[in-house]
């Protein structure tokens, strides 16, 4: 009989092989419980095991198996029950996985041990386990140390629901649903680790950025092979680990929410005790050169500190405080690693934070070169064309006065070649000449300037006369109004016909 173990509540179906007569009744007996028997072929038929009465305590038992109604003498085989009631008390190693599947998951607990263990003894028959999660069934599936059950999660692709696990001992025929609930997370992953380099033997709080964060109770930071630190989720894409490092070099560092599936990985330097480099802003520098970069250091700076881009060799130019200095970043156009000297450059070690060279910032035009200021609510915003200017990234528009910067505007986005800015906190009562410029937040780069005029809005009061002969040669109007300047342009005045 195939299979030879079932649930305590029956309903097994089972396949019986042997030699049959086919228009018998034939009936099959699972020790004093008669079900129909259905008739296959001449050496196949299957039955349906009757449930069974097994006290609460009980884990398995084992009945006969019988054909009654066939010709030929019938011959008895052993059909093991097991009982069900255990699944409430089942131990689960995660209750989270990824949405991609593939995640561990252990099912065990001593009445699983139990059944197992009696299965094995009472009938020596093999468990064929299958798990399933809602209505998709686990890979891998097998009895781990004839005390749990292993399997791998199955995917469930951009759902994020959470669904029932069940459990078959015998091959999926029979399923139970055990008193747990598995739910699906999006893998996370990992962009950024701060600071890039901590020192050996030092107590240290690391912040991992990057996206998909749980606040889940097994969430930890992973050091190598090093050690595992509790993780504190700030937010979906902020993780801190208080972390201990032991030795010296590189190691990889990921993250995991349920201590089985793991995001990607990152390096972070653990360095001696010589200073190391915990930030350097900005990363992203001017391919034409001269942007002032900043290097914080874990300590100050020895003698002999040098900063190394390729085939470039800078010293420390400003010191600022006890552990930071600046220096001046070269031209170039590929990203270059960052590396740093701390003995007259007999040795670099990398910083394992790059340089990324930006294009120069230029602007083409500002429309309107002259635009009107506290008009009564009319749009008061200026547009700047440049080259290229990036969707995600910050600029401002810089107003400049007589040399002197007057004011920053954040700039709004509007698509690569085109930002404005809103100049509605300008106030004059008088024609003023400025000069804008744009700066990006990025490397900082100011772009060149261009000019505009800005002026409060001519308003026209009356017209005398209002009525002049048609033809008329020479005939003045004179027309009074306010704001009326004398700009580098002529004031022109304008007449339209009535019909446009």
């Amino acid at each position: 009989i195939n299979p030879k173990i079932g649930p305590s509540f029956g309903g097994t179906r089972t396949d019986v092989y042997g030699y049959f007569k086919k228009n018998a009744k034939m009936k099959c007996m699972f020790g004093d419980k008669t079900t129909r028997a259905i008739y296959l072929s001449n050496n196949h038929i299957q039955c349906i095991s009757s449930p069974i009465f097994m006290e609460e305590s009980g884990r398995v038992m084992i009945v006969n198996v019988s054909v009654s109604g066939s010709h030929f003498l019938q011959q008895s085989a052993g059909f093991i029950y097991y009982s069900t009631h255990f699944s409430n008390d089942m131990e689960i190693s995660t209750t989270h996985g990824v949405t991609s599947g593939g995640t561990m998951v252990t099912i065990g607990g001593k009445h699983l041990t139990d059944v197992l263990d009696g299965i094995k003894n009472i009938g020596n028959v093999a468990v064929t386990p299958v798990v399933k999660f809602g209505t998709n069934l686990a890979s891998n599936s097998r009895v781990l140390d004839s005390n749990s059950i292993v399997c791998n999660a199955p995917s469930r692709d951009g759902d994020f629901s959470s669904v029932p696990i069940y459990l078959s001992l015998n091959g999926g025929v029979d399923f139970f649903p055990l008193n747990h609930q598995f739910h699906y997370y999006e893998k996370p992953s990992i962009t950024k680790i701060v600071p890039l380099a901590i020192e050996a033997e030092e107590i240290v709080e690391i912040i991992i950025y990057g996206n998909n964060f749980l606040p889940l109770i097994d969430a930890s930071c992973v050091l190598g092979s090093l050690s595992t630190a509790r993780a504190e989720v700030i937010s979906d894409t902020e993780i801190r680990c208080i972390v201990l490092p032991t030795v010296v070099g590189v190691i990889m560092v990921f993250v995991t929410l349920n201590g089985v599936d793991i995001s990607n990985e990152l390096p972070l330097a653990i360095r001696d005790s010589a200073p190391i480099v915990l930030a350097v802003e900005p990363v992203f520098v001017s391919a034409s050169g001269g942007t002032v970069v900043t290097v914080t250091l874990s300590k100050s700076a020895r003698p002999g500190t040098l900063i190394k881009l390729s085939n470039f060799t800078a010293e420390p130019q400003e010191h600022i405080g006890n552990s930071s200095f600046t220096f001046t970043a070269p031209s170039g156009s590929e990203p270059t690693h960052m590396l740093i000297s701390h003995n007259q450059g007999h040795s670099f070690v990398d910083t394992m934070i790059e340089l990324q060279f930006l294009p120069d910032l230029v602007i083409y035009s500002v429309r309107p070169s002259v635009f009107f200021i506290n008009d009564g609510g009319r749009n008061e915003d200026i547009e700047i064309s440049g080259r290229k200017f990036e969707p995600h990234w910050r600029y401002y528009c810089i107003i400049v006065s007589n040399d002197e910067d007057v004011a920053e505007i954040e700039a709004v986005y509007r698509n690569e070649t085109s930002i404005t800015c809103n100049c509605k906190w300008l106030s004059i009562s008088r024609p003023q000449n400025y000069g804008v410029a744009v700066r990006r937040e990025k490397d900082r780069q100011t772009s060149n300037a261009l000019d505009i005029i800005a002026t409060p809005r001519i308003t026209l009061l009356s017209l005398n006369p209002s009525f002049v002969v048609e033809d008329s040669v020479n005939q003045y109007v004179s027309i009074k109004g306010k704001n009326f300047f004398a700009v580098e342009d002529s004031l022109i005045c304008r007449f339209i016909h009535d019909q446009g």
